[in-house]
């Protein structure tokens, strides 16, 4: 699998030196639900970003899904994203499990894991949907396939720092890579709200209305 980027960089497009396109943007998040009922076998997340025109959200050229893949990630930036955070991939598994890209045209990429019914096997991410300029979107049935724990014993993350994401999608029909980052923190107007559920043996939180932001250090290790 390709070196997924992991560095920060500002919210442009830049060409590095293999003549690859690498682009980072922030992106509005519609919501993001973190559910954490693992008392009952039932753990799940779900990010959604909409936009009219946001040229961000974006995937790359059409041709082979194939030649797909990505990650997502998710952070409280209040410990320094290093102990609340979880990761998934997003590409073609192994032949015993059924998760691919399935499709990749010039309005839609799409990823579709029908084993996903539980995160299992580290392949956790049920769908991920790319319409340039106005959906990404990633459900998973886990808090993370790959490094991170998910737990919420640190509590809700505070007002200012939040909850971040960054949405990676690699294409090797252009060798182009893009990040699309967003961060949930009321400070920045975003509803941020982390309950207690299942009679307090699970917890769930719901981020509405994210704001764009530069992407920052991803806490995940290399997969």
């Amino acid at each position: 699998m390709r070196t997924l980027a992991i560095a920060t960089l500002a919210a442009a497009v830049l060409v590095t030196a293999q003549g690859s396109l690498a682009a980072d943007a922030g992106v509005p998040g519609k919501k993001l639900i973190l559910l954490n009922k693992a008392v009952f076998g039932k753990l799940k997340t779900v990010y959604v970003s909409k936009s009219s025109a946001d040229p961000g959200i974006a995937k790359g050229a059409p041709g082979d899904p194939a030649l797909l893949d990505g990650t997502f990630e998710w952070f409280y930036e209040t410990d320094g994203a290093t102990s609340v955070f979880g990761c998934f991939l997003i590409e073609d598994s192994t032949p015993s499990f059924q998760g691919e890209w399935v499709k990749n045209t010039d309005a839609v990429a799409k990823y579709a894991n029908e084993d996903a019914k539980v995160c299992g096997g580290g392949r956790c991410t049920k769908v991920a949907v790319i319409k340039p300029a106005k959906v990404a979107k990633v459900v998973a049935l886990g808090l993370g396939d790959f490094g991170g724990g998910g737990s919420f014993s640190e509590g809700a993350p505070t007002a200012s720092d939040g909850v971040s994401t960054i949405l990676t999608i690699n294409n090797g029909n252009d060798s182009s890579t893009h990040r699309m980052c967003t961060k949930f923190a009321t400070d920045s107007g975003s509803t941020v709200i982390l309950k207690e559920i299942a009679g307090g043996q699970g917890q769930k939180l719901i981020g509405k209305n994210g704001v764009p932001v530069a992407c920052p250090p991803s806490p995940c290790p290399t997969p």
